[in-house]
């Protein structure tokens, strides 16, 4: 094991812009994005929760893969239901389902599987965070920090006081994760319009080293010392079937390559492609499908000399 995944695992019923809708799909941040590490040989343990009403082949399709179950609670409760549901012009409203469970349950389960999985001959590497309330993310870094492993950090998207206790968080210093992989969207809630982004603005707002802006089909931009200069990484061109879970499978991606000592460059060009499978199919389909070798292929064609797309 190289990487700890901390995230949700949820239930979707997606309707996608032509109006289908697909129930049940098996989702979630956590799912996403250890489907994303596992892409390029890095092996993650999630820790989250599922209800009664989870699939158990789910989890076996995962443990085949090698990505470990053993710290997801199987709770009395539902599992978490999301409506997620996308309009025409792809904008997406995410609505939680009556009778689900939160995020926040979370807080309970994390310090006795860390506790757990440090304790073993090869301690994970690296973790992530995915996105979760602010207050269940302070919990999880600490209790990593008190570990000593490195972690990034995902964003729900910050509004109102929750922003400000995001920025709260990144500012300070005892718990700041390597990198921040907010989307383009979640970043202007906190900051502002991207054009206006200076690095030093940001590196005084922050005790965070590198920024990692997803920016959609535009691809990423990465920020990191000792500069601040902006590599805009290009979008692997595919053919978008459902893009839910696209952000947080590059998360996994990038995440897998801090954990194998790569840069943030190199890590975000693993993430571009870590994403390009999973908005080829309906839900996670693509990515428990998708092998080490086919990763590597669309690694080599990504073209990072060019604006736009990989080849």
């Amino acid at each position: 094991m190289s990487l700890v995944v901390v995230g949700g695992m949820t239930l979707d019923d997606l309707v996608l812009p032509e109006g289908h809708p697909h129930r049940r799909v098996p989702g979630g941040n956590a799912l996403y994005c250890a489907l994303g590490a596992r892409l390029w040989g890095v092996q993650s343990e999630i820790i989250s929760f599922v209800g009664a009403d989870y699939p158990a082949e789910v989890l076996h399709q995962l443990g085949d893969l090698g990505i470990g179950t053993d710290h997801v609670a199987r709770l009395a409760t539902n599992s978490i239901r999301l409506w997620i549901l996308y309009e025409q012009d792809g904008r997406r409203q995410i609505h939680l389902q009556h009778d689900s469970p939160g995020l926040a349950s979370i807080e309970n389960i994390v310090p006795s599987a860390m506790d757990e999985l440090v304790g073993v001959d090869a301690p994970p590497a690296a973790a992530h965070i995915a996105a979760l309330p602010v207050r269940v993310q302070r919990t999880v870094a600490r209790v990593l920090t008190a570990h000593g492993i490195p972690f990034t950090l995902d964003s729900l998207e910050a509004k109102g006081s929750v922003g400000g206790d995001l920025l709260d968080y990144l500012a300070g210093p005892d718990l700041a994760p390597r990198a921040f992989l907010p989307s383009r969207d979640e970043f202007a809630l906190l900051f502002g319009d991207l054009g206006s982004l200076t690095f030093r603005a940001w590196s005084e707002a922050t005790q965070t080293e590198t920024l990692v802006i997803k920016d959609g089909q535009a691809g990423s931009l990465v920020l990191t010392p000792p500069t601040g200069v902006g590599h805009r990484v290009p979008a692997y061109e595919s053919t978008v079937v459902d893009p839910t879970g696209a952000g947080d499978a590059y998360c996994g991606g990038f995440a897998a390559g801090m954990s194998l000592g790569r840069d943030a460059l190199e890590s975000a060009v693993m993430g571009t492609v870590s994403a390009s499978f999973v908005v080829e199919d309906i839900g996670a389909r693509a990515l428990f499908e998708a092998t080490e070798g086919g990763a590597q292929r669309r690694r080599d064609t990504l073209d990072l000399t060019q604006p736009g797309r990989g080849r």
